[in-house]
């Protein structure tokens, strides 16, 4: 029996990015004071040039209790997983990912919040500031359950 509600959110359509300054992108899940969180996403994107990189962060209303995500990142260019890690507070990773092509990041979450509601929010952005862009593409998603 599912408990909790499920909410989703899609990247409607592809989001070029050609500084490293991290933005708001279509994924983002509202959430109460107060409430938990769980949930996971597909983030595919491409890099115009081999230089740009990509870097994703999570955020979350001011306050939170708890917060731990876990990342995959994965090369298209090699099928290879080239960087996993474990963080506990909402901060940017990323990798230079030296290949121009698709990539994907897949991600776990799960926040406890605190008073303050607001929203969950993926952002996106390259790595380093290049002229080639990364480009989040149209069908990224994020989903989970609020409890």
């Amino acid at each position: 029996m599912p408990i909790g509600n499920y909410n989703c959110a899609k990247q409607a359509a592809a989001f070029p990015k050609v500084t490293d300054v991290l933005a708001n992108t279509d994924l983002v899940i509202a959430i109460a004071a107060n409430q938990s969180f769980i949930g996971k996403a597909f983030l595919p994107f491409t890099l115009a040039g081999a230089a740009s990189g990509a870097k994703v962060q999570v955020t979350v209303p001011a306050g939170g209790v708890t917060y731990l995500l876990g990342y995959n990142i994965t090369n298209g260019n090699s099928a290879t997983v080239v960087q996993s890690d474990i963080i506990a507070a909402s901060a940017a990773f990323s990798n230079a990912l030296a290949n121009a092509t698709d990539h994907f990041i897949t991600f776990d979450l799960s926040i406890t919040n605190g008073a303050t509601a607001g929203n969950i929010t993926v952002q996106f952005a390259q790595l380093v500031t290049d002229a080639a862009a990364a480009t989040l593409l149209a069908g990224a998603w994020f989903e989970g359950r609020l409890l």
